[in-house]
């Protein structure tokens, strides 16, 4: 009982914990556990949602989706209703949402056309939990073990078919033949491998370059050309600020300072720019105060901040 008990408070606790979200049943709104969606659902999304399923568009108000999951970029992609081809990549499938996305604003209704393991986040899944290929090195090794035993066993018929035309005992041929064998064997093979490549290892991270596996340290060796994603992986993916200009495209302070008040100063979604923005270093920017904000919508397009200069009153 005291077993039984104890399952029944983790599976509520899990209950707590599980993702809601909105769908059409019965011509009426209810929400559901997302692992309850199906095939034909359709699906109401806003800001902060998760995408259950992977889905096409069939209405959308400014609707932004971060996919950053699948694409590695930072900033959220716009969607729209349309009609694409079929071998179109999944970054440009604007009139589509995949599960592992999320929704950063706008609104959207999507029909649900793939779910579980038939989702772009299965089709990763399943790639990834699938068998490691081997590397050139441990193919080299593998053609080298063939190559020792065939040689082996070539030498080891050999010796054995030249004692039995010698006349010599039969059992004293056979032992003689395998130990032969067992001699050949380079059983200290592995261990020399091993220390080798731990040598190239230590090598390589004095250059900076951190080797996971170190079966892999032959790879560098033979590649000739190096392709890798940009974000995240060569870089930071965090977006910097170079410079400001005015509409004249010259440098502009006021356009830094005015941006920099607009993007610390607001207390609704910051993305990556904001982000950026207020980063930047600048003199004198304490001493501006928020008075008022009028949030971003999507008829206005904009986000507006009224501020002043910080008085003896002001802590």
């Amino acid at each position: 009982m005291a077993g039984k008990s104890a399952g029944d408070a983790v599976n509520e606790l899990l209950n707590l914990i599980k993702v809601k979200t909105t769908v059409l049943r019965d011509e009426k709104k209810e929400e559901i556990f997302v692992e309850e969606v199906v095939m034909g659902d359709i699906v109401f999304l806003s800001a902060g949602d998760i995408i259950p399923a992977d889905g096409l568009i069939i209405e959308e108000d400014e609707l932004f989706i971060d996919e950053a999951t699948f694409t590695g970029e930072t900033f959220p992609v716009e969607k729209k209703i349309g009609v694409l081809d079929k071998d179109t990549p999944l970054n440009k499938r604007i009139n589509s949402v995949f599960m592992g996305s999320h929704v950063v604003s706008g609104t959207g209704t999507v029909l649900i056309i793939s779910t579980g393991k038939n989702t772009e986040l299965g089709n990763i899944s399943e790639k990834l939990s699938s068998k490691i290929p081997l590397t050139d090195f441990e193919i080299g090794i593998k053609r080298f073990g063939a190559l020792l035993m065939e040689i082996t066993l070539i030498m080891v018929i050999f010796l054995f078919a030249v004692n039995v035309l010698l006349n010599k005992p039969f059992f004293d041929s056979l032992l003689f033949t395998l130990a032969l064998a067992v001699g050949l064997t380079p059983q200290l093979l592995p261990a020399i491998i091993s220390v080798n490549l731990a040598k190239g290892a230590k090598q390589m991270a004095k250059k900076k370059v951190i080797v996971k596996r170190l079966n892999s340290i032959e790879n560098f060796g033979n590649m000739t050309v190096m392709c890798s994603d940009k974000t995240g992986t060569l870089t930071e993916g965090k977006v910097e600020v170079d410079n400001t200009l005015d509409y004249l495209g010259n440098n502009s302070e006021m356009v830094l300072k005015l941006a920099k008040i607009n993007a610390t100063l607001q207390q609704g979604f910051k993305n990556p720019i904001d982000n950026a923005i207020s980063n930047i270093e600048l003199e004198e920017f304490e001493k501006y105060v928020r008075v008022d904000e009028i949030p971003y919508d999507f008829i206005r397009k904009r986000l507006s901040l009224l501020v002043r200069l910080k008085s003896k009153k002001d802590k």
